[in-house]
């Protein structure tokens, strides 16, 4: 298990990583980075795929924005490369989110042009494939969104599939074919207006895409669950049940037939 704790440091950030043993959890280690900024709040975004792990720091200079790939041998961790778009500018926030899936990782930047968003996919190895350094292959916008909608907010991959998120009630789906990502749906919740922040956290797994709308039904939350058959679809919505929830589908994580929501 990791955890962020990018306020670390007077802001520099770190994150735990955990080993459990047992029934018992026990800490492993405390990652920092040598090069960190006093305020890049390392740590603020994480994701874990085998033996690689995403982290983002989207405060790191002057709030451009930074992701790192840490990378485990031998049972130890150790920073293996810092990402960077191509076309860095100060305030976009890149590693707001990401997310990584075997040698595939994506990273959000929901303040970069215009706050419209962005999201940059990295491959080991460029298009070829064939390991080495990360370097990013695309820098992906949603088609119908403009100024404002902050794409990249939430981001998830998984093999040829990415889902991210904005803040304008939507979500969209891209897809590889050959070595080029497309956008090939649009999700939005069937309630409409009453899905607030819709986009703001997501997971997907398989055919499963789970979307949070943490200010639903006046701010107690509600997450969506669309499934793909022959096309994405909207099949149940959950809002917590009982009184005083607040943002519940703030964040999400979906593993199997499970899904897991944080309400903070």
């Amino acid at each position: 298990a990791v955890v962020g704790a990018p306020l670390a440091g007077n802001g520099a950030g770190a994150v735990y990583v955990f080993e459990r043993s047992g029934e018992n959890w026990s800490e492993q280690t405390r990652l920092e980075v040598s090069s960190g900024d006093a305020n890049g709040s390392f740590g603020f975004s994480l994701a874990l795929s085998g033996d690689f792990l995403l982290i983002g720091a989207p405060r790191a200079e002057d709030e451009a924005g930074v992701a790192y790939i840490f990378r485990r041998a031998g049972g130890s961790w150790a920073e293996d490369q810092k990402l960077a778009p191509n076309d860095a500018v100060p305030g976009d926030n890149f590693g707001f989110s990401v997310s990584i899936s075997g040698s595939n990782a994506v990273v959000g930047a929901p303040f970069a042009a215009d706050a419209i968003g962005l999201i940059y996919v990295f491959q080991k190895g460029g298009v070829a494939g064939e390991g080495g350094a990360w370097v990013q292959v695309a820098a992906l916008t949603p088609d119908e969104e403009g100024a404002f909608a902050f794409a990249g907010v939430a981001v998830a991959i998984e093999n040829r599939t990415l889902v991210a998120g904005t803040l304008n009630e939507a979500a969209y789906v891209f897809k590889k074919s050959g070595v080029a990502w497309s956008q090939t749906a649009r999700l939005a919740a069937k309630d409409g207006s009453e899905a607030v922040n819709f986009g703001q956290a997501l997971a997907l797994g398989g055919n499963t895409i789970v979307v949070g709308a943490p200010l639903d039904g006046q701010g107690a939350g509600a997450i969506y669950l669309f499934e793909r058959a022959t096309a994405w679809e909207e099949v149940r919505k959950f809002t917590p049940s009982g009184e005083g929830a607040i943002a519940f589908g703030s964040s999400i994580s979906l593993q199997g037939d499970r899904i897991v929501s944080g309400a903070p």
